[in-house]
């Protein structure tokens, strides 16, 4: 990574030391400081502060968000296990968004590479295009999900924004998504249009509504993910006040973190940002201090995976074939080390012998119930329509 260097603003590591207490997450943490990049070897997970702030009328003050969310998150004491962290930095931005856009994606795409998860952290979210263009330079299929009260759809041809980036993952070419899932939109902030578009594209909305009476089904919902994206404004404001948009109505705090936690265990996830936070309306420090513990838990979990992903191994897997209406079979696999759920959707026999013979959908319990009652799951039927196309 050293010749990313240009690319990082250092740290001011003295002001950070300042504010922490002994055996906190500061003192597992390697900085870029004054003595430059620091090795990555071992390293699990490389913080990012994103400094953009064009195009960011609606939450103007959001690109200086970074360096309070460290000061909050390396005063965190850290655990019994050991994390391996190292913050690189704010990014600088480019002369053009474009030009930021194309830092991100590469810096991503590298550290993919050295299996290390960047967590970005501040700034805009249309920074999350940055991120999704690290796949499309590998032409890997990804699947994206987005915690957002909005569907961020708008015009191709309109300047890139946080409220329509989402256009041009979806709407490009070529397009390298193969699944989008949005978890806790409030109705009434979105057109009627953008949810029937999602739905004849096969991707996935959940109202908050849905999510927020039982945040374990978002589980199976963030383990399909390649990058989780978190806008801070589906927080509700009295948990999260630091967005110009921030709303009365959304997610608990306590629920962003069990989410946050689900993330972090899932072996598949190759990068999280967390965007939209203003420390220009952080009361006492509130917003920062919960976005540094939704990135403690994410990294809690994240070293304390297993690996119980079926295509593996299926030695440690309970096996359930389940026929259901219109002569449809579904095997399903129930891990028996976390008792998660997964279940095989066929790929169409015209489809490139590239192709694996059959995807594997994480799962609840309750779709392996409904199965055997006959019922086609939801999540089964849009996934094997977005293989058909």
């Amino acid at each position: 990574m050293k010749e990313f260097a240009s690319y990082f603003e250092p740290i001011d590591i003295e002001r950070l030391r300042s504010a922490v207490k002994p055996r906190s997450l500061f003192f597992e943490t390697k900085f870029n400081g004054e003595e430059g990049l620091p090795e990555l070897d071992d390293c699990q997970i490389a913080i990012i502060g994103i400094q953009e702030g064009r195009n960011c009328e609606d939450n103007r003050g959001c690109e200086h968000g970074a360096m309070s969310i460290r000061q909050e998150l390396y005063s965190l004491y850290r655990s019994d296990h050991r994390l391996n962290l190292v913050d690189l930095g704010n990014l600088k931005n480019g002369k053009e968004i474009s030009d930021t856009i194309a830092a991100i994606s590469t810096i991503t795409g590298e550290l993919i590479k050295r299996k290390i998860v960047p967590v970005f952290i501040g700034g805009p979210q249309f920074a999350t295009f940055g991120i999704y263009k690290a796949f499309a330079a590998i032409e890997k299929a990804v699947n994206i999900t987005s915690i957002d009260p909005k569907l961020d759809l708008g015009l191709l041809d309109t300047e890139l924004k946080s409220d329509s980036y989402l256009s041009r993952i979806i709407m490009g070419e070529p397009s390298y998504l193969f699944n989008y899932i949005n978890l806790g939109y409030q109705t009434y902030l979105t057109e009627p249009h953008q949810i029937k578009l999602m739905d004849r594209m096969h991707f996935e909305t959940y109202r908050l509504g849905e999510i927020a009476q039982n945040i374990p089904d978002t589980e199976p919902l963030l383990r399909t993910s390649d990058i989780v994206s978190f806008d801070m404004s589906a927080i509700r404001m009295s948990d999260n006040p630091a967005n110009h948009r921030a709303l009365p109505n959304g997610l608990y705090g306590e629920q962003a973190c069990q989410m946050m936690r689900y993330a972090g265990l899932n072996e598949n996830l190759k990068a999280l940002g967390i965007f939209e936070y203003n420390p220009a309306f952080d009361l006492r420090g509130q917003s920062a201090q919960l976005i540094a513990e939704m990135i403690w838990c994410f990294a809690e979990a994240l070293i304390s995976r297993v690996k119980d992903i079926p295509k593996m191994s299926k030695n440690n897997f309970l096996q359930y074939k389940v026929n259901v209406k219109d002569q449809t079979n579904i095997t399903f696999y129930k891990s028996k080390l976390t008792d998660r759920w997964w279940m095989e959707v066929p790929y169409p026999a015209k489809k490139n012998e590239s192709y694996k013979k059959n995807e594997l959908i994480p799962c609840t319990y309750q779709e392996y119930e409904s199965a055997s009652e006959a019922e086609i799951p939801l999540r089964w039927w849009k996934s094997f329509q977005r293989l058909s196309n």
